[in-house]
């Protein structure tokens, strides 16, 4: 895979975000949001995924390949919310480090790290304990960082405590659920004014922004010491 420093392909291939988009995500039954999901929504993903597949492939050191969420698990409960992932394994993410951008109907976001089916979260915690002040040096002062993949919102670093990292430590090692991702987003005002040039520019920036988590759960999936974190500039 070719890396380059921006977003790869034409944006005409993405095409932006649209009230249409959005709207898919509000359809309350679940075959109608899948429908709607399905012509609306997972072609811009999946553009996106490839498009930004390069440029973060260089960000990470390492190729990263382009996923989409199919939301299978689900009969009966639509998703409120659809992504498409980046993995250093061609097997899939939800295993592994990962980055993620997904639309919900309040908005876009993006995050990264770890969720409950990574068999690496004990060695993650302990790094956590170990690092998560430098790590939260690192990061955005607006980045929000959760315990759950699937919530809307989590702790700003700009207010996160040594309680939190390890209330966040102690939750990886869960044996049911634990996750760790830290996450930037915008409303659905913002990103309907973006043209796609703007957005996936945006976009890219803010997942580079996140990548120090991206690093500290890979290293903890290779079982290797962290290296020292740089601050945000």
């Amino acid at each position: 895979m070719n890396a380059t420093s921006r977003p790869n392909g034409a944006a005409s291939a993405f095409g932006g975000w649209d009230g249409q988009a959005f709207e898919a995500m509000e359809v309350p039954d679940f075959a109608g949001r899948m429908e709607a999901i399905r012509w609306h929504v997972r072609p811009r993903l999946e553009a996106i995924a490839e498009m930004l597949a390069p440029a973060l492939s260089e960000r990470a050191g390492e190729v990263l390949y382009p996923y989409v969420a199919q939301h299978a698990r689900r009969t009966v409960n639509p998703p409120d919310e659809t992504w498409c992932a980046w993995s250093p394994s061609p097997r899939g993410y939800k295993k592994h480090p990962h980055l993620e951008l997904g639309i919900s109907a309040r908005g876009v976001f993006v995050q990264a790290g770890a969720i409950y089916e990574a068999p690496f979260r004990a060695t993650l915690a302990d790094l956590l304990t170990r690092q998560g002040q430098a790590l939260r040096e690192a990061l955005p002062r607006d980045a929000e960082w959760k315990d759950d993949h699937l919530a809307p919102s989590g702790v700003p670093t700009a207010r996160l405590s040594q309680e939190d990292l390890a209330r966040l430590a102690a939750g990886l090692c869960r044996k049911s659920r634990g996750d760790l991702m830290v996450a930037l987003s915008w409303p659905r005002e913002t990103v309907l004014g973006m043209s796609p040039e703007a957005f996936l520019q945006q976009a890219l920036e803010a997942l580079s922004r996140l990548m120090p988590v991206y690093r500290l759960v890979r290293q903890a999936q290779q079982g290797a010491a962290p290296a020292r974190l740089p601050s945000q500039e």
